[in-house]
Parts: structure tokens; C-alpha cells; sequence
């Protein structure tokens, strides 16, 4: 108690040795456990009823306050309380105003466990006469303790209740103040030209605030990693998250950040502001989209966006161009990185495997299936046209097939839906469900065919293949390469560097994928499934098109007429290609097909995020090609290295977060700046 609750440790020892004066004793009871009595029976309840009543109240979702230990065999139900989605936990206030009781209580209940409820963190102490200016200032003091949901009294009498709803309202009072001085400071950020600020060229450094949940990896790590790119460029940053399991990131808990550190950008992962209820309007706010979020993508989602809300991502053009997202506030910047500065260590522990691949995905499909249609209903027949397209999902690829476009996912279910007599299936329905069955079944389904193939050619030559993740262990035939979770960051890094092949097979653009970035970064040689029979012409076409004849050509003929003679076979070929592998474009002119693309921005993507070097050597289509892969670089291990090293210095030369965040900078500056001239200019500069 003293090492994990000093403040009442302090109290109990003042008293350590007088609770028996207070009519306390303690005696075995009908099921032989110890209990504490007294002879005011009120002091103390307990028994079976008492306890399950705890018991089935505790194990509900929310924080519970407790008043009075009872008889003290409820003590060791307090904790651990069974862990939420990434290790979460519940909060417990514990609040005992009778020294006494509770000295009588832990006279008869070992609770020294690390996971007991002393030790575990999620259990706060409050005791003695003091309890409730304590449990006041704790909640008031710390926004981001959750207020609790479930309220039991065991020994106490209604003063104890009284006292919470005093601190109930203190935690009400404080919330509005931070609340008014938040808005305060977006109100002084307003009327402020933030352009210089922003550029570095005030005498202060800038502040940014970054917002990430506790309980992820990936979005943690990039958060970390974001705000040391800031502070190379001469910001101050500041994280907003959980300090412990049992706090909550609510959006109370941001705005007393706001209000405490005054910054003048906030960035989020996958949320906009008004996902923070209560972030006043004037601080700029980037939400930095690395999934394609349902609630990202919903319709109406880009106009709630204010003049100060931008979006930042590798494809943040499509949130313009496909869901009406403000094109000046979409930003686009690649994928960061700085797992290329961090130091190679020592070797893993075990002997580096072959072949490594990292995914959560490890999900049974048919289970997701059932998971996914009973969100979206059953006995419509909406809900059947989900199901249907979602079993032929499944069939395709037991088939040997496989999916990469989600709009001929959207097709599939539009048909099913037909089938299933809805004659114009609703455009948001057709959206929202194509985007579930998209994400959460085509996902792993792509990313398991293409580890089943890897299966095969490591068995087949002898290799070991490690996949790392959740779950692996359950699957029905990848659980023997199962090897469990890994750390993101530097112990990833390990393994991806001392291995010979990592993995990636996922369905969408490589250049997209943040782990194939991290991977090369690190120093970690990479092979790439294709994901598109398009990817590879497109990228040639797109790269001649950006380098040499955006400015110059505006069609194909003016295009031809302005390559060298010894050019033109090669450059005819290639359109052939990818006219072949985008029937769409069959008839068109593609050089003024890509001038028009140039001027929606929906080729921003090819501008900031080249393919890194010999990219296309290191891409298959099937197990075959992965086999000749796997082969021909453990026969040419020079290649390989080389190979690797040339990508490494492009993706840490183009990819590191200050080059990124420079790019977002600039432009959430130019559009402050567009919008301030549209203002009248203020008087002077309160900040």
C-alpha cells in the first residue's frame, strides 16, 4: 500500500493499531472465509448476495465508485476486472471513510498481487476522514479519468452519496472552465495572422498537439514519431493521451489540453474535431486519415469540416475527388518514416526467420462474415444481398481467385441486391456495406491467400516462415508459423532488418502501406504482392508523364513528337499496356487523360510518393512467381543487398517526417492565408 497508495497508507498507519477498539472483529463464517463483523450490522454487510450483486455490477463496461468495504470479501473482487479492447481497463474508486473497517478488512484479504487490487493501477484509494476532498481533487484534477457509471454503498450512508454529487459538480465546474479558456485561446488564435507562426519565423516556437489513443500500436507509434519530426523542425509538441489503462481519452480530456497548452495546430489519426466534442474552431485541425474509416467516409462527413479542418494522407485527394471532402484542406503527403535512424541492436533473440509477414487479419472469413451481416441487419433483403456477396467473396477465393478493386465488390452487391428484388439500391447503403465487406472480409482474405502461398514456398524449400500478430495461433492451417504479438518499433525493426524476406500482401497501392515504407527504412528487404495488373504501367507511364511532358505535351501525339526517335517503340508499348490493363481507358488519349488527372490533383499520390528503386523486381502475382522471387535473391545475395540499399536511401531521402510535415505546413499556411485576406485584417496580434 505505501509503495502504490502513500496517501493512504499514511492514514492507515495512524490508526494501525486501534481498529479492534472500534468494535471490529473479525470471525470465520459458514463457508469458513473470514469476514469482518460489528455489532451495528449496517457497518458491514456482506454474503453471497452482496457479493454477486458487486460482482455482476463490476463486470459492466464503465467506472464504478464504491463506499464502504463491507465485511471485506469484496475487496478481492475489485480487481482485475476483465481488460477491455487493447488492454483497457476500468477504473474502481475506492472511497472508505472508516479507517477502522478497512484495516479490519485488510487484516483477513492478501491483496498483494501485482494484478490485486493495490497493485493493479485501476483501483484508486480514497480513505479517511479526508476521502472526499481527495476523490474531488483527483477527478477535477485529472480530466481524463472516466466519472463513473455504476455507484454501490457497502457500510456507508447516504452522506457518502452527497459528498459524489459534490464532487460530481466540482468536475462539472472545472470541465467549463477549461472550456472557457480553451475557446479563449482559439478566439486569441483567430484573430492572429498564424502564417509566421506556423513558417518559425516568431520569436516563440510554434505548438502542436497530437491526440492518440493509449491502447493502439501503429497510430501510437506514429504519433511518437510525428512529434519528434515536428521538433526537428522547431516546434514544441505535446502528445494527448492516456497516462494509465483505466483513463479515457474523451473529449473533455483534449480541450483541457487545449486549454493548458495553447497550441496552434492539433493533429489527430483518423478523427476530425468535431469527433472532440467541445474543441473550439479556431486552432487549426488536421486529421490525419491512415484508414478509410467508415465514419471518414460517410456521406455528409466532408461537410463538416470549418475553414481551420484539414485532412492529411497519402491519398487525401480522394476525399475530394469520391466524398466531397474541401479540395484546398486535402492535403497530400506521403507515408513517414523514421525507422531509418533507429540503431540495428543486437539480433533477436531466437534465429532471424526467413520469412516474415505482421498482420492482425487472422480472422476465421466465415466468422467475420457472420459478425459483419449481423451488424447490418437480418431478414431484409439488404441484409441477404450483404450476406450472399460476402459467401461468394469466400467462394471466389477458395477458388483460387482473388479481389483487389472494391468497386467490382460494389458490382457484386449491387447485383445481389437486385437479385434479392431491390430495384435501385440505395448509393449510401451500397457505400457503407461495400466499404465493410471491403475492409473487414476482402482484407484478410487477400492477405491469407497470399500467405498461404508463402506457407508453401518456405515448406517447400525449407525455410521458415514467422508471422506475427494476434490470433495467427487460431488459424486453421497458418498456426504453425504463428509467433505471436511483436512491439512496434524497435523490436519490429529487429526482426524485419535480420530477416531475409518480409511480406507485404495486402490489396491496395504499396505506396499506401505504412509497413512496407517502415520496412525498407529499417533496412528490411521486401516482397511485394501486385495488387493491380495497372499498378506497374501506370506508375512507368506516370513517372515519364511527371518528369517530361506535364508542361509540354498535351496529347499523345505532341507527346510522341517530343521524345527522342530511339524513345518512341518503348513509350507506344507502354501505353499499350496500360491501355490493356484499364479497358476504361481503351479509347482514350492518355496523355490528355493524365493532364486532366494532373489538374484534379488525383495524381498527387505519383508526385509525393514515388516507387522506390527496383520496386517492380521485387513484386509477384501468385505463388509461382513468389517461389522465383524467394529463389533467385538467396541465389544472388549481392543483388539483393544492393537492391535494398538503393531503396533504403530513396524511402529515408523522400519519406522522413520533416519532409512530410513540411508539406502539410504549407499548405495549412497558404490556406490560413487565403482564408485571413477574406477577413478584415485585426488590429494587432493578442498572442
Amino acid at each position: 500500500m505505501s509503495v502504490h497508495h502513500p496517501g493512504a497508507a499514511m492514514v492507515l498507519r495512524s490508526r494501525a493499531d486501534d481498529w479492534r477498539q472500534s468494535g471490529y472483529r473479525v470471525r470465520a463464517g459458514a463457508d469458513g472465509r473470514l469476514r469482518v463483523e460489528h455489532d451495528e450490522r449496517d457497518r458491514v454487510p456482506g454474503g453471497a448476495a452482496v457479493e454477486q450483486s458487486l460482482r455482476n455490477a463490476i463486470m459492466q463496461p464503465g467506472a464504478a465508485v464504491i463506499g464502504g468495504v463491507g465485511d471485506g470479501c469484496v475487496l478481492p473482487l475489485l480487481a482485475p476486472r476483465p481488460p477491455g479492447q487493447h488492454g483497457a481497463t476500468q477504473a474502481v474508486y475506492l472511497c472508505e471513510p472508516d479507517t477502522d473497517r478497512l484495516l479490519a478488512a485488510l487484516s483477513v484479504q492478501d491483496l498483494s498481487a501485482n494484478d490485486g487490487p493495490i497493485a493493479s493501477g485501476s483501483v484508486l484509494w480514497f480513505v479517511g476522514p479526508s476521502w472526499h476532498a481527495d476523490y474531488t481533487e483527483a477527478i477535477t484534477s485529472n480530466p481524463r479519468l472516466p466519472l463513473p457509471d455504476i455507484h454501490a454503498r457497502l457500510g456507508t450512508g447516504p452522506e457518502t452519496e452527497a459528498q459524489w454529487r459534490v464532487a460530481l459538480r466540482a468536475r462539472e465546474d472545472a470541465r467549463q472552465e477549461r472550456a472557457r479558456a480553451a475557446k479563449s485561446w482559439s478566439d486569441a488564435v483567430m484573430e492572429t495572422d498564424l502564417a509566421p507562426i506556423i513558417s518559425g519565423q516568431d520569436a516563440m516556437p510554434p505548438r502542436v498537439l497530437l491526440i492518440t489513443p493509449r491502447f493502439t500500436t501503429v497510430v501510437r507509434h506514429s504519433i511518437a514519431a510525428a512529434a519528434r519530426g515536428f521538433e526537428q523542425l522547431g516546434w514544441k509538441a505535446r502528445v494527448c493521451t492516456e497516462a494509465a489503462d483505466h483513463e479515457r481519452l474523451s473529449p473533455e480530456a483534449v480541450v483541457a489540453e487545449v486549454a493548458e497548452f495553447r497550441p496552434h495546430l492539433i493533429l489527430a489519426v483518423n478523427y476530425h474535431r468535431h469527433h472532440f466534442t467541445g474543441v473550439p474552431d479556431g486552432v487549426p485541425f488536421v486529421c490525419w486519415i491512415q484508414d478509410d474509416m467508415l465514419h471518414l467516409i460517410e456521406p455528409g462527413a466532408g461537410d463538416r469540416l470549418g475553414p481551420s479542418d484539414f485532412v492529411m494522407g497519402t491519398w487525401a485527394h480522394r476525399y475530394a475527388t469520391e466524398w466531397g471532402y474541401p479540395a484546398d484542406r486535402c492535403v497530400v503527403v506521403p507515408r513517414m518514416t523514421d525507422a531509418g535512424g533507429c540503431s540495428p541492436g543486437p539480433s533477436p533473440t531466437v534465429t532471424a526467420p526467413e520469412m516474415v509477414y505482421v498482420s492482425s487479419h487472422s480472422g476465421a472469413p466465415e466468422k467475420i462474415l457472420d459478425r459483419l451481416t449481423a451488424g447490418v441487419g437480418t431478414g431484409t433483403p439488404q441484409a441477404r444481398a450483404a450476406a450472399r456477396t460476402g459467401l461468394d467473396l469466400i467462394a471466389l477465393y477458395a477458388a483460387g481467385e482473388s479481389l483487389a478493386d472494391q468497386r467490382v465488390l460494389r458490382r457484386m452487391l449491387a447485383d445481389a441486391a437486385r437479385d434479392e428484388g431491390v430495384a435501385e439500391p440505395d448509393e449510401g447503403w451500397l457505400s457503407k456495406v461495400a466499404e465493410l465487406l471491403s475492409l473487414h472480409l476482402n482484407n484478410p482474405l487477400y492477405r491469407q491467400q497470399g500467405l498461404a502461398w508463402a506457407a508453401r514456398v518456405a515448406e517447400s524449400r525449407g525455410l521458415t516462415l514467422s508471422v506475427y500478430g494476434p490470433g495467427w495461433d487460431r488459424h486453421p492451417t497458418l498456426a504453425p508459423h504463428a509467433r505471436g504479438p511483436i512491439a512496434y518499433g524497435d523490436d519490429l525493426d529487429r526482426v524485419t532488418r535480420h530477416a531475409d524476406f518480409n511480406l507485404r500482401l495486402e490489396p491496395y497501392p504499396a505506396m499506401c502501406h505504412q509497413r512496407l515504407i517502415d520496412s525498407i527504412a529499417a533496412g528490411g528487404f521486401v516482397l511485394n504482392r501486385r495488387f493491380s495488373d495497372a499498378e506497374e504501367p501506370e506508375a512507368r507511364f506516370a513517372r515519364i508523364f511527371l518528369d517530361r511532358l506535364a508542361e509540354r505535351a498535351p496529347t499523345t501525339t505532341h507527346a510522341i513528337a517530343l521524345l527522342e526517335p530511339h524513345e518512341r517503340p518503348g513509350f507506344v508499348a507502354l501505353l499499350d499496356r496500360l491501355r490493356a490493363a484499364i479497358p476504361r481507358l481503351a479509347d482514350a488519349d492518355l496523355v490528355t487523360y493524365y493532364q486532366q488527372r494532373l489538374q484534379s490533383g488525383s495524381l498527387a499520390d505519383y508526385i509525393h510518393s514515388e516507387h522506390p528503386p527496383g520496386f517492380f523486381d521485387t513484386v509477384f502475382g501468385n505463388e509461382t512467381e513468389l517461389g522465383g522471387l524467394v529463389d533467385r535473391f538467396l541465389a544472388d545475395r549481392p543483388r539483393r543487398d544492393a537492391l535494398l540499399a538503393e531503396q533504403r536511401a530513396a524511402i529515408n531521402a523522400r519519406h522522413a517526417y520533416p519532409a512530410g510535415l513540411r508539406l502539410l505546413l504549407g499548405r495549412v499556411r497558404a490556406a490560413l492565408e487565403a482564408e485571413r485576406s477574406r477577413r478584415p485584417a485585426p488590429a494587432g496580434s493578442p498572442l
